[in-house]
């Protein structure tokens, strides 16, 4: 799932700056973008965790 967050926040960072022209928006929404590709990573940090806890537990 981490790689199918990564390929969309390629996609939309690629729509943000060919499509947007005020760089207000631009910056605004490339920090959001930013934001939820820290979130993606995050995720798969914890999901690494679990998974590792369970393996030990089993």
């Amino acid at each position: 799932m981490e790689e199918e967050g990564d390929d969309l926040f390629v996609k939309a960072t690629r729509e943000l700056f060919v499509n947007e022209k005020d760089p207000v928006q631009i910056m605004a929404w490339r920090e959001t973008l930013d934001y939820l590709e820290k979130c993606c990573d995050a995720c798969e940090e914890v999901s690494e965790v679990i998974e590792s806890v369970m393996m030990k537990n089993s």
